[in-house]
């Protein structure tokens, strides 16, 4: 089946999407990382505080990423108190990594930070029918994440 040609409207979308959602993450980790992890840690954090704990193979699977990159991601994290280990009572042979409370307390912490300064900005330079139309955005770009 020949594949259809993507339109010109299409790609400058994608183009500007990516764009946007690179500058907007590149900002809420200058403004709300004082930790200062890497974008990989800072990922494994999320779904570890998302999903629960896993194994370092499911991180790896889940992340897209070599187990040897997660192992290299997990003492870094382990190294700061971030995370904890314990046998899993399925398989004795094979740790689950979860939150510490350290973790879990940075996680919240900088999730609430974000949310506020991205609720401030919100309310400071966007007027209520941009504010309406950025959640009819959000709608669609939830639409395109399961596509």
């Amino acid at each position: 089946m020949p594949q259809k040609t993507v339109s010109v409207s299409a790609t400058r979308a994608a183009h500007e999407l990516r764009v946007a959602v690179g500058r907007l993450r590149r900002r809420f980790r200058e403004l709300h990382d004082p930790s200062e992890l890497s974008p990989s840690a800072t990922s494994v954090l999320s779904r570890l505080s998302k999903d629960g704990p896993a194994t370092a193979s499911e991180l790896a699977t889940a992340e897209r990423v070599r187990p040897q990159s997660v192992a290299a991601v997990l003492a870094t994290l382990d190294g700061q108190g971030l995370i904890e280990r314990r046998r899993d009572p399925g398989d004795g042979r094979r740790q689950l990594v979860s939150l510490s409370p350290a973790g879990r307390e940075l996680v919240t912490d900088r999730r609430r930070a974000g949310e506020e300064w991205l609720a401030r900005a919100l309310q400071d330079h966007f007027t209520e029918a941009e504010r309406r139309t950025l959640l009819e955005a959000t709608a669609l770009l939830e639409r395109l994440s399961g596509a």
